[in-house]
């Protein structure tokens, strides 16, 4: 149900709705309110309208997006992963769903900064992250910078074998955006290696667990050539 049918049934059906509500400015900029919106009745019980009552939490909001957000690429940054992942693996165990998480670094990175400097580094982060949002299609999907050269890419699918096509897409989609690397000994462009974990989250322990999986798969691509994929 969307945000507004569900505050619409709310408060037809004589109840209080509580939450936060995201409304754009003549200017086009964005701003939020924290919102209370329920019905009034006069003496005799009967509904005679709605109320609603707002305070403008938007600075509130900048902070909190601020303080998960990598600061260079503008995607999640690595405490709101570790502040979400135990979540979605709770959640995931509740639905007997199977979680699917990506981790993923830039091959011959150290070369790169050595031979193009810091800042051409920078850039390949930042175009690097642009790629995988956009490569998102559900809601439930996210990114993050995990720390370095590393990302982290959680991400829902009907099964395994779309789970490694899905990887297999990112990783091309990196090598075809034809960033120079003449240092690299896989390409003559930027690429990737790729460690992909998909699992029951009832056979997941802890966000721990799933990292330290996820993480050796990615180890395993790195020594078994790079520029690859390696999953369960």
């Amino acid at each position: 149900m969307l945000l507004y049918d569900t505050i619409w049934h709310t408060i037809t059906h004589n109840g209080e709705w509580k939450g936060e509500l995201k409304n754009r400015r003549k200017d086009g900029s964005y701003y939020w309110l924290d919102t209370r919106i329920l019905p009034l009745f006069d003496v005799e019980e009967q509904k005679t309208g709605y109320i609603a009552i707002s305070h403008d939490i938007t600075d509130k909001k900048r902070i909190e997006a601020i303080s998960i957000t990598d600061g260079l690429t503008q995607i999640y940054n690595r405490r709101y992963f570790n502040e979400m992942l135990p979540k979605i693996i709770n959640r995931a165990k509740r639905n007997n769903q199977v979680i699917c998480f990506l981790i993923c670094d830039v091959d011959f990175f150290k070369q790169y900064n050595d031979t193009y400097g810091h800042q051409k580094g920078d850039d390949v982060l930042i175009a690097l992250a642009a790629s995988f949002k956009n490569s998102l299609k559900r809601a439930d999907d996210f990114c993050c910078r995990l720390g370095g050269e590393e990302f982290g890419i959680i991400f829902e699918t009907q099964n395994k074998e779309n789970a490694l096509e899905f990887a297999n897409s990112i990783r091309t989609t990196i090598e075809n955006l034809k960033i120079r690397h003449k240092s690299s000994l896989v390409s003559p462009y930027v690429t990737i290696s790729v460690g992909l974990l998909c699992k029951n989250a009832k056979e997941i322990k802890d966000e721990k667990q799933l990292y330290s999986q996820a993480d050796k798969l990615l180890y395993q691509a790195k020594e078994s050539g790079r520029n690859r994929v390696c999953s369960t």
